[in-house]
């Protein structure tokens, strides 16, 4: 009886499994426009009355680098996102509920909280994955700046320097230099390209760097001297913020220490008493 349960339990798995690869495989103009109209729907009325602006952020991520992968899976639209975060709050709610019958428990409370927990946990990975990519160009820009700058000091134009730098670098800062170049080639001015990469970088520092430089190249400031300040304004910046953070440290700390061991041994101390 017990190997019975376990095989209905693998099959229903197996049925949801393939729920979720024809959501993902589904070629269907109606549904996708169904799917479309749901997606409109959650975006019009969310919980906040104006638009989110982390919700906004992955859209625009979704759209000017193409895919990511979130849990395993290949989201490629938003509205991808809204199907994996279904698929996998259903099939927790069928394995739980299926499960509870064969054992003869209800599980209906821990499968809901589940669900719940699933339908949220992809735009939570999503908005930190963001995050993390925000972080990384914050601290890629002193460095590249003063690649950028010791290239035109060589010889080379804003526009070699940018093109060489996304060519032979890796980093967060090179991949973006690349997707403005693709735009660039594609038919847009090179203006727009920067500022849609400045909007792609997630990186308020990085967008004001993108406007410094397209300000300094239309005025006609030497942009050596200009790339070469923006590199140590960022450097003094950067380590104020190290600390400002270390300061916040010490005090959370002196908390720890007041909370775990101060008033234990006045506990102890004071007990007996």
């Amino acid at each position: 009886m017990i190997e019975t349960n376990w095989v209905l339990l693998f099959l229903s798995f197996m049925a949801s499994f393939f729920i979720f690869l024809c959501f993902f495989n589904i070629r269907d103009i109606k549904a996708k426009s169904l799917i479309k109209r749901i997606e409109n729907y959650t975006e019009k009325f969310s919980w906040n009355v104006h638009k989110d602006r982390r919700s906004s952020d992955s859209k625009l991520y979704l759209e000017g680098r193409g895919s990511t992968k979130i849990l395993g899976c290949n989201i490629e639209s938003i509205t991808g996102l809204l199907i994996l975060r279904i698929v996998l709050s259903i099939t927790a709610l069928i394995i739980f509920f299926i499960l509870g019958f064969f054992v003869e428990r209800n599980y209906f409370v821990l499968s809901f909280i589940l669900a719940l927990i699933l339908l949220f946990l992809p735009v939570e990975i999503f908005k930190s994955k963001i995050k993390r990519i925000g972080k990384r160009i914050l601290n890629e820009i002193p460095e590249s700046l003063d690649i950028l700058s010791s290239l035109i000091k060589a010889g080379l134009s804003l526009d070699q320097a940018i093109e060489y730098y996304s060519n032979n670098y890796k980093g967060e800062i090179s991949q973006l230099f690349k997707i403005a170049w693709s735009r660039v080639y594609e038919g847009k001015s090179r203006k727009d390209a920067y500022f849609s990469i400045a909007e792609l970088s997630f990186c308020n520092e990085f967008k004001k760097v993108i406007k410094i430089i397209i300000q300094s190249d239309l005025i006609g400031n030497p942009i050596n001297k200009v790339l070469k300040d923006l590199s140590e304004t960022m450097r003094i910046n950067q380590r104020d913020q190290i600390k400002i953070k270390a300061e916040r440290l010490e005090s959370s700390l002196m908390l720890i220490i007041f909370v775990f061991m101060f008033i234990p041994m006045m506990l102890l101390f004071l007990l007996p008493v």
